[in-house]
């Protein structure tokens, strides 16, 4: 078959009708959804990408929550922890110094129950002890016993030291009356007058007035304006009473630094 030149152009120009139709009508549409799929899948692909990067996003604030509650957590239980043991430490000492007030209490309680008793028991004794001497003295009392008595005197006037014998000699003589010489008996006339030279020669006394007094056991006191010289039997257990008294008090079991050594 021959072709003509009319016949190939014509062709031509069907063959371009027909990609021009089959482009407007056929493959347009066809590349225009391929082109939207496209779009939609790019679309669905970016917000998944959206989704994944905001659950990431949210994935991290829920670690840093959790690391924050953690921490919190920690600080808490670090704070409980130091709340329990200042408490308990506060409890110890406060237990501890409840017990020590209720061991001082008592301490001083059975101390003061031991020394009442032993103070009972002590001037029981004394008391047993004093009376039974002074019995005894008074027994053995004779006109030599208060003649010895009063040479015992006598020579503590002689021995009194500077100051003390200054001050009874200027008593004396700024008296307003004479002194007072006090016996447990009457004295005989020529004691009187030995009294009296004593007196004379040791405080350059003159004049004496002579009392007596039962319970002086034995000895004499010479009593002047505010001054008292003495030497009795009945001073004698006295001082031996306020001894015993004094030596009792020193050795009383009780005190601080036993409590302390018990400790």
């Amino acid at each position: 078959m021959l072709l003509d030149t009319f016949t190939i152009i014509a062709q031509l120009i069907n063959f371009l009708i027909l990609v021009w139709l089959l482009k407007r009508f056929l493959y347009k549409p066809l590349l225009d959804a391929i082109d939207k799929r496209e779009q939609r899948l790019r679309d669905k692909q970016q917000e998944a990408e959206q989704r994944e990067q905001q659950a990431q996003e949210l994935q991290k604030q829920l670690i840093a929550q959790r690391e924050e509650l953690e921490q919190n957590r920690q600080q808490a239980l670090d704070d409980i922890r130091t709340e329990a043991a200042t408490l308990k430490q506060h409890l110890s000492e406060q237990v501890r110094r409840d017990v020590d007030n209720k061991r001082q209490v008592w301490h001083d309680q059975l101390c003061s129950e031991q020394e009442a008793e032993s103070l009972r028991i002590h001037q029981r004794i004394e008391n047993e002890l004093l009376s039974s001497l002074q019995h005894m003295l008074e027994q053995l009392a004779d006109r030599s016993l208060e003649q010895q008595s009063l040479r015992v005197f006598m020579d503590k006037l002689h021995h009194l030291d500077d100051t003390e014998k200054q001050e009874l000699t200027t008593a004396l003589a700024s008296a307003s009356k004479p002194p007072r010489l006090v016996t447990s008996a009457p004295l005989e006339d020529q004691e009187q007058q030995w009294i009296s030279e004593q007196l004379h020669q040791a405080l350059d006394c003159k004049n004496v007035v002579f009392e007596t007094q039962a319970d002086l056991l034995c000895g004499a006191e010479l009593l002047t304006d505010g001054h008292k010289v003495s030497w009795t039997l009945a001073s004698q257990l006295a001082d031996l009473s306020d001894h015993l008294r004094q030596t009792h008090a020193s050795s009383q079991p009780c005190d601080d630094n036993t409590e302390q050594d018990n400790e």
